[in-house]
């Protein structure tokens, strides 16, 4: 296995499986790095989600009211996603990025550098001159914000029988 894979493997352990030796005899490409930080981030972005998620399934107030047939905070954001923001929205947008900015905030050092370097800041400090770049750009504002569009994708794409039927209602009002 290639060094530059022994130093992301390292840097995962836990969230992507590797082999636990390696041989450092030959370099990685520059893309071929790039594209395995590209897949750590992508892992770390899908497991923030996922506690995103389940943290706000976990709060059973919605402010659709009873009737809405939505049972928890995460189903109300799924339908304010895909049909239609509501006045409390910011509200909810709010708790989104609060939930995504703490668990971006405990990553160690080398996950959340593989994260803000998917950011366009991310991006442009790495295509920089080394003579211009600043030694230690990352900031958590840019890669708090990647996760939380990523967090918003699940969103739109994710479904339940209640999302569903608050759709179904929805749609047949219009």
């Amino acid at each position: 296995m290639p060094h530059g894979w022994c130093i992301v493997a390292t840097a995962v352990k836990g969230i992507c499986r590797f082999a636990p030796t390696c041989e450092m005899t030959t370099a990685m490409e520059p893309l071929e790095l790039e594209k395995v930080i590209a897949f750590v981030a992508d892992r770390i972005a899908r497991k923030i989600a996922y506690k995103v998620m389940l943290d706000l399934r976990k709060m059973p107030c919605t402010m659709s009211g009873d009737d809405s047939g939505l049972s928890n905070v995460w189903e109300e954001i799924c339908v304010q996603v895909q049909y239609e923001e509501s006045h409390c929205w910011d509200i909810y947008e709010q708790m989104i990025r609060d939930l995504v900015e703490s668990y971006v905030d405990e990553l160690p050092i080398e996950l959340y550098n593989a994260v803000w370097l998917q950011t366009d800041p991310g991006f442009d400090w790495l295509y920089a001159s080394p003579e211009t770049r600043n030694p230690s750009p990352a900031e958590s504002t840019s890669a708090s914000k990647w996760v939380y569009d990523f967090v918003i994708s699940r969103a739109d794409s994710w479904s339940n029988k209640a999302v569903r039927r608050y759709l179904r209602r929805a749609s047949e009002r219009d």
